[in-house]
């Protein structure tokens, strides 16, 4: 998908990772190596070998997507994959029934992460 992307001058990519638990290390492991995967085939300078150098700049955004019916442990997770992968933002899904999303507003406050995105209906 990179590739494609790449060659023909795409904007964006998404990369959708889901059904990952924060408590799978070798789940995690993945994540960061696909986030260094993507900083390295999109870095624009080499070192002394020819080796290319990690691409800080990217991904722009590394967003979390939680459940509004999610609760503590979501907290936890999102604890465990910011310090692991490093997120940008979150976004909350299914708004739009009996669940109020508390979970979002602790992660968003302990964390320092904005709220993106907000899916409802």
């Amino acid at each position: 998908a990179l590739d494609r992307a790449t060659a023909e001058k795409y904007d964006t990519v998404l990369v959708d990772t889901s059904g990952r638990l924060s408590n799978n290390d070798a789940l995690n492991a993945e994540l960061v190596k696909m986030k260094n995967v993507i900083k390295k085939r999109l870095s624009v300078e080499s070192d002394a070998d020819g080796k290319p150098i990690l691409n800080d700049a990217v991904p722009h955004e590394t967003l979390l997507v939680l459940d509004a019916a999610q609760g503590r442990m979501a907290l936890d997770s999102a604890k465990v994959w910011n310090s692991e992968v490093g997120l940008s933002g979150l976004i909350l899904t299914k708004l739009d029934g009996s669940a109020r999303g508390g979970s979002v507003v602790a992660i968003s406050r302990e964390l320092s992460l904005p709220v993106k995105l907000i899916g409802v209906g």
